[in-house]
């Protein structure tokens, strides 16, 4: 117990004191959320990469006990491939979330790394083989066990990054599940697995400090990924030991508010004709706020939930038989109950929901192939004035008031003296205007209620300069759809900079 109460404080203390740095670092890095994108519900400009203090208190402590000449020391020794493919796989996450919180990554690239990572626990023996009944009894997989496998370590890291939409949401619904499962390892003896969770809950007791509402940093796709890994890992870990214990009934119970949120997200995206790792404003926390709970009594709601999860699975180990089955129904009707409350459990509307998705695909697919045209006509431009002109053809598509693209390149020498309120660290700038303003401009909002965004153009040389937006019809943020298409066209944009360089690319100055 000592080892264990050294590892929840070495890591608090480590993550805790950690984040200041790891806030300011971010920020000079670019790794911040804008309000004013989609999905967004904070109002300020944000950090990202919390989760590198999480990672940092995790690893360090654990770091100290395996050095120590300890009893620890050796239970960790006799387990240390085990070990070895924890620390590989979570740096494997943690270093696609770093990547997707500064450059942005997509579903496939995450999925590049993530089954790799899976395998790799397969490789080390972390996977399902026999699974626990509650009412008794076990079910052989046999080789099946490895496509188990994969499909749970990508479903849990991708749960936990999915729930990561609330101030301390992400971070309190893994607090729930890896104390759950400490106690749970504890009382079977399981001492890897006790010091694994204990670290990781101090590393996440420790960050919440800084992420609960309001947040002065998130833990980004650096953290959940991290930690949706290590929740996933330390289950089998636990299931590869003991049947009996109903291991995989315990992550699975603890992390009922994401799984479930997960899938009915891809029900229902997948019932509208989209893809299911397509992004919506439709989670769980989203419905809260719509239904009037301000953000910290959401989470709380939430979070209250998860408590209630975490007792139904310690009820259903620590009782047998029948009992255990009327836990686990008891607690199926409630999640059923509240799925029904928030809207999600309507068969009455999911046959409409169908017939406008397929009227939706077809419209999408008239839009992507805009998109795709445009993109492909940038990575052709031969000079910054076509290349900005390709822009008016998706002004169409997202209807913005302004627009102004800023190039920085430190090749430009005698830099041409830009306009007043331009960054001078941009040496380059184009501008364009609507000619006439929107009828939502004018008779809905004030200059002082525009909304402008600005997006930095990044490549792997570095940076390459922004493109910012103002919009004048009203609205306080932009919609999924409108960013997905944003993001395609700005990564055509770096491709094409970043591929001919900026001072061929830019042959004279321009400033309209």
């Amino acid at each position: 117990m000592i080892s264990i109460t050294f590892a929840f404080f070495a890591s608090l203390l480590v993550a805790g004191f950690s984040v200041p740095f790891i806030r300011r670092r971010a920020i000079e890095w670019g790794a911040v959320d804008h309000p004013e994108r989609a999905r967004r519900v904070h109002t300020r400009i944000t950090p990202r990469l919390g989760g590198l203090a999480i990672a940092g208190g995790f690893f360090i402590s654990l770091s100290a006990l395996l050095l120590l000449e300890t009893q620890v020391a050796r239970i960790f020794s006799e387990d240390i491939n085990r070990v070895l493919a924890l620390v590989a796989g979570g740096l494997m996450m943690l270093g696609l979330g770093v990547y997707d919180d500064i450059r942005g990554a997509d579903a496939r690239l995450k999925l590049a790394v993530q089954i790799p990572a899976a395998l790799l626990l397969c490789a080390l023996d972390f996977t399902f083989t026999d699974i626990a009944l509650p009412w008794g009894g076990t079910i052989h997989v046999g080789p099946f066990g490895y496509v188990l496998t994969v499909l749970w370590v990508v479903g849990v890291t991708n749960a936990i990054n999915l729930i990561d939409g609330l101030d301390g949401l992400a971070a309190g619904v893994a607090l729930f599940s890896v104390t759950t499962m400490c106690v749970m390892a504890i009382v079977n003896g399981h001492i890897v697995t006790a010091l694994v969770t204990a670290a990781l809950a101090g590393s996440l007791s420790g960050f919440l400090f800084h992420n609960f509402h309001p947040a002065t940093i998130f833990m980004g796709d650096a953290g959940s990924l991290f930690i949706g890994f290590l929740v996933a890992a330390v289950s089998l870990m636990t299931n590869t030991k003991s049947t009996t214990t109903v291991a995989l009934l315990i992550p699975v119970l603890t992390l009922g508010l994401p799984l479930l949120d997960t899938a009915l997200a891809a029900f229902r995206r997948l019932l509208r004709g989209k893809s299911p790792f397509s992004a919506d404003m439709d989670h769980v926390h989203h419905r809260l706020l719509k239904m009037g709970l301000t953000h910290r009594r959401a989470v709380l709601a939430l979070w209250g939930f998860c408590l209630l999860a975490c007792i139904s699975a310690m009820g259903v180990v620590f009782t047998y038989g029948r009992y255990s089955l009327y836990i686990l129904g008891g607690f199926t009707v409630i999640a059923l109950l509240l799925a029904r409350r928030l809207g999600y459990i309507r068969p009455e509307t999911w046959v409409n929901q169908y017939h406008e998705g397929r009227e939706e695909r077809q419209r999408r697919r008239g839009v992507q192939d805009k998109v795709e045209a445009v993109t492909h006509s940038i990575e052709g431009a031969e000079d910054m004035d076509e290349l900005f002109s390709l822009l008016g053809r998706i002004h169409q598509l997202h209807n913005y008031d302004e627009v102004r693209l800023e190039i920085y390149s430190p090749e430009l020498s005698d830099p041409t003296p830009v306009p007043e309120g331009v960054d001078p660290t941009y040496n380059r700038s184009l501008e364009w205007s609507r000619a006439t303003p929107s009828p939502a401009a004018h008779s809905e909002s004030r200059a002082d209620d525009a909304l402008e965004i600005t997006f930095d153009l990044r490549s792997p040389q570095g940076r390459l300069g922004r493109i910012s937006y103002r919009y004048t019809d009203g609205r306080t943020q932009l919609s999924t759809e409108e960013e997905s298409i944003m993001d395609q066209v700005h990564a055509a944009l770096a491709r094409r900079l970043g591929q001919a360089g900026v001072s061929r690319i830019v042959r004279r100055p321009n400033h309209h």
